[in-house]
């Protein structure tokens, strides 16, 4: 799904894939001046673009029940800005994300208890299987899902 057909519709995983470079490269300083807390006064008037992508931002984040993950591809000013205040501590207080450098974001959205569940399926479906080949596959399956596991 887009951000827009999304409206109305709840996932327990969402990801973000490069909104933040999306942005056009008019608005990518702008909306690195307002995440970071240096908008002028008259930003709303001279930005008045900036108000939509907040709004799909918005409707992306709220999504999500469960993880949200941003998933950027490249490098953006508004990206990088965006992760910055993501990230950051304050006084104490947890950063709202951690950053990572993934090559495999399904690895990053089940929990302990989802994987140990694929890993039995793969593992019980392997067993069903006449064919060696796609056996050996579901089974090297298997054991990838237990190994990802924090037990």
């Amino acid at each position: 799904y887009g951000v827009r057909e999304a409206k109305g519709l709840e996932f327990k995983t969402v990801i973000v894939l490069d909104f933040f470079r999306e942005i056009p490269s008019s608005l990518q300083k702008p909306w690195r001046e307002l995440v970071l807390g240096r908008a002028t006064q008259d930003f709303e008037h001279s930005y008045p673009l900036v108000a939509t992508f907040l709004k799909l931002l918005y409707t992306g984040v709220t999504r999500c029940i469960e993880k949200l993950f941003f998933v950027e591809t490249k490098s953006s000013t508004a990206g990088d800005a965006s992760m910055r205040w993501l990230t950051k501590q304050v006084s104490g207080r947890a950063s709202y994300a951690t950053r990572n450098n993934i090559n495999d974001v399904e690895a990053m959205s089940m929990t302990s208890d989802e994987f140990i569940s694929e890993g039995i399926n793969n593992a019980e479906l392997a067993q069903s299987l006449d064919e060696l080949g796609q056996a050996q596959l579901l089974l090297e399956r298997s054991i990838w899902c237990f190994e990802q596991t924090d037990i």
